[in-house]
């Protein structure tokens, strides 16, 4: 056994010292050494010697841990998350009904750094705007669109994301086709796990209650991934917008002035939420891109008497994960875990 054997085996024995693991290595260059009472083995090497030793059923599985799977739901900062999320559900700033989704995913890498509920629907509320972007441009560079008249149209985009506007919303849905003209669509750039199914009411007791569109926050930043990277047509126009759009929760310009946030928030009486990217610099001065989408969904509508403090309670939530995500981000404190993933 050389001394890179030595060095892989120094590595891995502090992931086995919870369930005894121990080692004992003599080596003129390298001493690493701690004993116990079961010796499995012996290996000689010249002058090498290694004493392997482990309790009866340790924690890790030597055959996973040979050649770790990397799992973003494991990592340190997925970890951090949860822990914070339990922390403030204890504190009762989360409802027992209420579920905690949140993403973070690195464009510089193509790496999902966190992943809490990434993979399951949830409702999207306005946050659906920016796909129903993503298919009006894609329709649009087709002319395919149902009555197109580009003024017009440019203006009810710019109403959609700038100030949520839902008649503008419904327009467009309409040019486009419908709810399920905007799915296809969706589906068509390899958002899997998209079900887009009404329009946003605008009328009556109902007004801007939209809880049957859902979406996966993974695919979400996925979405924000084909803007950021050019792929749908003129996304330039949409990515500009989403930029401008107002109450961003997913920000941090408080302790990181420079930072650039496009991004689109969501909010009705079961669902806050916010999509967006983040461009920052880190400690070494280099930019870097993440997207996050966090968001908070409720069994029940909340009842229009208390509404307006929940929003705003589970809106600082979410600003409150957010923060907490691009601290470790830039800090670098996110970095995987050293046990199997």
């Amino acid at each position: 056994m050389g001394l890179v054997d030595v060095l892989k085996l120094a590595r891995v024995a502090p992931l086995f010292a919870a369930s005894a693991f121990i080692a004992s290595i003599s080596h003129p260059n390298f001493n690493f050494s701690v004993s116990d009472s079961h010796v499995l083995s012996k290996l000689v090497d010249t002058d090498l010697e290694v004493y392997c030793e482990a309790a009866p059923e340790p924690i890790v599985d030597l055959s996973e841990c040979a050649q770790p799977t990397y799992n973003p739901k494991k990592t340190k900062l997925s970890r951090t998350l949860n822990t914070e999320i339990d922390r403030l559900r204890d504190e009762g700033k989360f409802f027992a009904d209420e579920r905690v989704f949140a993403v973070a995913y690195d464009h510089n890498n193509g790496t999902f750094l966190a992943d809490i509920r990434g993979d399951e629907l949830m409702q999207v509320a306005s946050m659906v705007k920016t796909l129903v972007g993503i298919a009006y441009l894609t329709k649009e560079a087709s002319g395919e669109l149902i009555d197109a008249d580009q003024n017009s149209d440019y203006l009810e985009l710019g109403k959609m994301i700038l100030f949520s506007n839902n008649r503008s919303t419904n327009e467009l849905i309409r040019k486009v086709g419908g709810p399920q003209e905007v799915e296809r669509i969706a589906k068509e750039y390899g958002l899997k796990d998209v079900s887009i199914v009404e329009y946003i009411p605008t009328k009556g007791k109902m007004k801007g209650r939209t809880y049957k569109n859902k979406a996966s926050p993974k695919d979400l930043i996925k979405a924000l991934d084909l803007l950021r990277k050019g792929d749908v047509p003129n996304s330039d126009l949409l990515w500009e917008l989403l930029y401008d759009s107002r109450g961003k929760r997913i920000s941090n310009l408080k302790d990181y002035p420079g930072e650039q946030t496009f991004s689109k928030t969501g909010s009705t009486g079961m669902l806050i939420g916010d999509m967006g990217t983040v461009v920052y610099q880190d400690l070494n001065g280099e930019y870097n891109s993440v997207s996050l989408v966090i968001g908070v969904e409720r069994d029940r509508r909340i009842s229009d008497k208390y509404y307006s403090g929940w929003k705003k309670g589970r809106g600082d939530r979410v600003k409150d994960l957010a923060r907490l995500t691009l601290d470790k981000i830039r800090t670098k404190s996110h970095v995987f875990s050293d046990y199997c993933l």
